[in-house]
């Protein structure tokens, strides 16, 4: 708390002034950023109208983001911070804020399972459990850019034949035979 105060330059005490703990800042860091990666995510895919081209392009997006917020993105996926927990609930299976509106992590998640959605609904990937089909293909993502913001000593492939190899693996695995 005192190096984030320092960095605010304001005193450590009076980060309470804003902040209950630093649970609840943690919590703040989280949303900002996930309203970031969605207000980015909004405004790079409007004129995608092809859901298979707009997939590839949030596939894209997630891990470039990702990459371009390695600290945020340590703490908000790869960094547990147990008393989160008490800041939001889950209704169902996605979190909610204290006020009960879902929290932008919720959001951003749900940006995924509609475009999954609407590809089953299409008939342009395999049936399948949208909810399982949404993890598997968050956690393939997720995958890259853990790799690539924690070992950043591995020399591997350029990034963006990466995302496009990852891209292509997931969409053949869910495209009918």
């Amino acid at each position: 708390m005192r190096e984030i105060a320092k960095k605010a330059g304001i005193t450590a005490t009076s980060i309470y002034d804003h902040f209950e703990d630093k649970d609840d800042l943690l919590y703040e860091i989280g949303q900002n950023f996930f309203s970031a990666f969605i207000e980015h995510a909004e405004t790079e895919l409007a004129g995608l109208v092809d859901p298979m081209a707009r997939f590839r392009a949030m596939g894209r997006l997630y891990i470039s983001f990702g990459l371009a917020h390695p600290e945020e993105y340590r703490l908000v996926f790869m960094t547990p911070i147990a008393g989160l927990r008490r800041l939001m609930m889950l209704d169902g299976r996605h979190a909610v804020g204290a006020d009960g509106q879902p929290t932008k992590g919720a959001l951003a998640y749900g940006m995924l399972e509609a475009q999954i959605t609407e590809m089953m609904g299409k008939g342009l990937i395999l049936e399948g459990n949208v909810c399982t089909v949404s993890e598997a293909v968050w956690a393939a993502l997720h995958g890259v850019v853990a790799l690539l913001i924690t070992h950043d000593h591995f020399e591997f492939s350029s990034t963006e034949e990466m995302i496009a190899m990852t891209a292509s693996i997931i969409l053949d695995g869910l495209c009918p035979r």
